[in-house]
């Protein structure tokens, strides 16, 4: 069961507000349900998908605004910041960076971490990684709040290329790592 709370929505040219709770089986149908509520009060048109998109929040009917330039740049400025701490083994900055709960995870070249607790354990007992020569990244944002970022890199004196990918989140104490993945291809 899906449980959606419906943000109150005020239309201010007919004086109606809508506070609701509503239950559901799945995402569909949660669209399909608050479309069909708000079409019959008369207070918005177009389809489930077109209405469905409004309710959460994003600014284009047609979908989620990609890369936002503000938005790219406040990711990639903390991107950017993740990189210099992973450099210098900034432990303390590193585990500012990830989102503190234990659905945070980490998935190493040789290690599974689930929950922010491990992650920060690992990093704790870690020999510093060391410089790392940039070969690509990647950084992309869908709408305000969320974006990934991609890399690829290589180790100072290494011939592996590595990759590391995270998904990052904006939270109440900035942007956070929720999901991050590196590994090494083969030589």
């Amino acid at each position: 069961r899906i449980w959606l709370k419906l943000p109150a929505f005020e239309f201010a040219a007919c004086g109606v507000r809508i506070s609701e709770q509503l239950v559901f089986t799945n995402f569909r149908d949660a669209f399909e349900q608050a479309a069909t509520m708000l079409q019959r009060l008369n207070l918005v048109s177009g389809s489930a998908r077109q209405i469905g998109i409004r309710l959460l929040g994003c600014r284009k009917a047609s979908g989620i605004s990609v890369n936002e330039p503000e938005v790219l740049a406040e990711l990639r400025e903390q991107f950017d910041r993740y990189e210099r701490a992973l450099c210098s083994n900034d432990v303390s900055e590193l585990d500012a960076l990830f989102h503190n709960s234990p659905e945070t995870i980490r998935y190493g070249t040789a290690e599974h971490l689930y929950g922010y607790e491990a992650i920060m354990a690992f990093r704790s007992k870690r020999a510093p990684p060391g410089d790392r020569k940039v070969l690509n990244s990647v950084v992309t944002t869908y709408g305000r709040d969320f974006g990934v970022t991609n890399l690829e890199f290589q180790r100072e004196g290494g011939s592996k290329i590595g990759r590391q990918s995270q998904t990052w989140l904006r939270t109440q104490d900035g942007w956070k790592v929720i999901s991050a993945h590196v590994s090494l291809m083969a030589e």
